[in-house]
């Protein structure tokens, strides 16, 4: 059930209140949050499992990774929740001493608004959750309409677990967020596409509130154009590299939770002359990855719903002009999409020039080697991701030093977030910001990455010391 436009200013304005009243400021209060998320989630497991299982087709493994990572972040949070909220001193440089002592007091921002997904529709929610809590906001989550199950039971959930007067949930589609994005808030962090995500800044910069963006960083089919392939997380594999491998990991990191999600392996570039043997080794790795028989293997799971079944399936009706060589078969009624490999579609295909989102990987062939790899990625808009797979550590180094991209992997794809440390964050089309680990707090690493702003203070000196500084200041 939606809820109601009228009671999106007053929902906001409570929250507002208590923020006011310092509810959510002290330590004891942030730590007693997050451990009732923990708990939220021990305690629920039967039920988190049926919702996901019912949404995404996501099989055992997958919902105790996703609900493990969900707790991982909790424990980071409270092991260092004391360390991150203090005050630090800062130097002060000798021509300031006589002045006084500055340091930099963390803040919370005040009332944040979280608008998740439907692909990864729990994690996606809690992870941003976890983190504007401990930095001691009050919170609205909106929770993704697409992943219905699940938006039912987060929002069954979370006042059960969770104080109201800090963490409210709003349901609904587009008319709902339109409404919240009329309010004010001091925070907004959206994940999704590209698309919307320009609308959520525009709405933000009517109240000047900074961004919080995970976006895809596709790029529409104008933007072909300006580059031979325009997806968003390019793998480029080198003669020199390592070829069961790269093929087993392009393909766990394109076809884990069906292609669904934002840092997957969204089409290879590999050199021409070891393409043959990169397509025999997907081949082989491919019943390892998603199963003998992927529609019924608890290694593959589903597609969201019928409507993006259809978007999916569109890409493989189109003249692609390329080869399937594995996969291809869709079946609507059960929201099956087979892993599918396509290779060398042709430039102008959809697939190369519209978002999938979904288990189709498209393999390039390319003759110009790391040159003609990191100018096609360049050539467009930044991606969230790129991977290389690379023996020869020269085309490694050059591949991390000349593509701009959110993150990287060398030799692996979709795992540089295993790390709960390491901030996740896009730039350009692919995001503003990012979050996870001490990147919650610390926005001092660069443009507006977290939960927390940092406020700087200054102790001036009084008395004789204060004196003798107005006099050196008359005398220079």
């Amino acid at each position: 059930m939606a809820t109601p436009v009228s009671e999106m200013p007053s929902i906001v304005s409570d929250l507002r209140a208590s923020f006011a009243t310092g509810l959510t400021r002290p330590l004891s209060f942030r730590k007693s949050q997050l451990q009732h998320i923990e708990a939220l989630v021990d305690e629920n497991l039967e039920q988190l499992s049926s919702a996901l299982t019912a949404d995404m087709g996501s099989r055992a493994t997958k919902i105790r990774v996703c609900l493990d990572d969900v707790k991982k972040q909790v424990r980071y949070m409270m092991s260092t929740l004391d360390k991150k909220a203090r005050a630090q001193w800062e130097a002060t440089p000798p021509d300031a001493q006589d002045v006084g002592r500055w340091k930099i007091v963390p803040e919370p921002y005040g009332v944040v608004l979280i608008i998740a997904p439907w692909n990864f529709p729990f994690n996606l929610v809690m992870v941003p959750l976890i983190a504007a809590i401990a930095a001691g906001n009050v919170v609205v989550i909106k929770p993704s309409e697409v992943a219905a199950n699940t938006t039912a039971l987060i929002a069954d959930l979370i006042p059960k677990y969770l104080d109201a007067r800090a963490v409210r949930v709003v349901l609904g589609a587009v008319p709902e967020t339109t409404a919240l994005l009329e309010q004010r808030f001091d925070k907004i962090c959206y994940t999704g596409g590209t698309k919307v995500g320009r609308v959520v800044a525009a709405a933000a910069a009517r109240h000047l509130t900074p961004t919080l963006l995970e976006l895809g960083g596709k790029q529409d089919a104008q933007a072909h154009a300006r580059a031979r392939t325009v997806r968003k997380c390019p793998v480029y594999v080198h003669k020199s590299a390592d070829m069961p491998i790269a093929a087993e990991r392009t393909l766990r990191g394109r076809f884990a939770n069906c292609g669904q999600f934002c840092i997957a392996a969204d089409y290879v570039l590999a050199d021409r002359e070891v393409m043959p043997l990169l397509v025999q080794e997907m081949k082989a790795a491919l019943p390892r990855v998603c199963g003998a028989d992927p529609k019924t293997s608890d290694l593959y799971g589903r597609i969201v719903s019928e409507a993006h079944v259809d978007r999916i399936a569109a890409f493989l009706q189109e003249e692609h002009g390329g080869t399937i060589i594995a996969g291809g078969k869709v079946d609507r009624d059960s929201r099956y999409v087979e892993p599918t490999i396509v290779l060398a579609p042709t430039a102008d295909s959809k697939m190369l020039s519209e978002e999938i989102f979904g288990p189709i990987l498209p393999l390039v062939p390319i003759d110009g080697g790391i040159d003609e790899a990191i100018s096609c990625v360049n050539a467009g808009d930044t991606p969230l991701a790129a991977y290389v797979f690379a023996e020869d550590k020269n085309v490694a180094e050059r591949w991390v030093e000349r593509v701009s991209a959110g993150g990287m992997a060398v030799n692996a794809v979709a795992t540089q977030l295993d790390n709960v440390n390491v901030p996740f964050g896009g730039k350009g089309e692919s995001g503003m910001g990012a979050y996870r680990g001490a990147y919650n707090f610390d926005d001092r690493f660069c443009f507006m990455i977290s939960f927390t702003h940092h406020k700087t203070v200054l102790i001036a000196h009084t008395g004789k010391r204060r004196a003798l500084a107005d006099l050196l200041a008359r005398i220079w």
